[in-house]
């Protein structure tokens, strides 16, 4: 079970740079090249997605992803979900579609009126593998006790890392 666990938070590591990647380049950056994905556009009264899903941070997210699976090719060759998988296709697929699950998620909570940065619980928190799992199954499909075991860690360790942020002030909401 811990090789599972280990392998899957491996093979998702892409996924995860790409999630986290947007927060530090927007801290680095300030407004630069900020512009928002939904440019600025609203639909029935809500924006689409919001200030806080950026270009900036989407190819930010996405280079950082491909990055992270060429990095870790070079690391360890032979692994990988199907071993002939490309490591900048596989990074591109699972950095996308991170970004894209929680575009997604952001514009279903401006539906619901919930502000940018308010919890929504589990879907802020299993998003981005949603997404990174249905894009990089075009590729290289994850077996189904990867996705349980990646839908329930990450479920997981998103409200622990909120916390932890709560704790050392980066974060405005315990969870």
């Amino acid at each position: 079970m811990l090789g599972l666990l280990l392998g899957t938070i491996w093979f998702l590591l892409p996924a995860y740079a790409a999630n986290m990647t947007p927060v530090f380049a927007a801290r680095l950056l300030g407004n630069h090249f900020a512009q928002p994905l939904d440019l600025g556009r609203s639909w029935r009264g809500h924006r689409i997605l919001g200030d806080h899903k950026t270009i900036r941070g989407f190819v930010v997210g996405i280079s950082a992803a491909i990055l992270t699976s060429i990095a870790q090719h070079r690391a360890v060759p032979w692994f990988a979900l199907g071993s002939a998988a490309n490591p900048a296709v596989l990074g591109f697929l699972l950095g996308a579609g991170a970004l894209l699950g929680d575009a997604m998620k952001s514009f279903f909570k401006r539906r619901r009126g919930i502000e940018p940065g308010a919890s929504w619980i589990p879907f802020d928190q299993i998003d981005l593998v949603v997404g990174a799992l249905a894009m990089s199954s075009l590729y290289a499909p994850a077996p189904l006790s990867v996705i349980g075991v990646a839908l329930g860690f990450t479920f997981f360790a998103a409200l622990a890392a909120k916390r932890v942020g709560y704790l050392l002030g980066v974060s405005e909401a315990p969870r």
